[in-house]
């Protein structure tokens, strides 16, 4: 956890274990009152693991970029920054779109000749 020093385990792993379990955590059969905290637990959930099925596409390509970069005898010093940069814009674009679809939907009806 170097890049936020002064948090604790303990308040770090718990927050984390629901962020990541959000989507699942939002299936269970809660009281009414409960209800908007579901639906806000939904959409934590479904946004994580967005961005981790991003990360699980990109990273692999990132790296393969790199050792190809190093293959060919660029100077990889900046490498992680820029990548990183990259892949948070990709990742900001990406979210950005598909919640404007999600949100949008469209119905469309077609009739059929059978």
């Amino acid at each position: 956890m170097e890049w936020m020093p002064n948090a604790r385990a303990y308040v770090f792993w718990p927050v984390f274990a629901v962020i990541a379990f959000a989507y699942l955590i939002s299936f269970i059969h809660w009281p009414k009152p409960l209800q908007p905290l579901t639906r806000l637990l939904k959409v934590i959930g479904a946004y994580y693991l967005a961005v981790m099925e991003f990360a699980v596409i990109f990273l692999p390509l990132s790296d393969l970029a790199f050792y190809t970069l190093r293959l060919f005898g660029v100077n990889t010093a900046h490498y992680t920054l820029i990548a990183g940069t990259v892949f948070m814009i990709l990742l900001a674009i990406f979210l950005v779109r598909g919640s404007w679809n999600a949100w949008r939907t469209v119905v469309r009806t077609y009739s059929i000749q059978i």
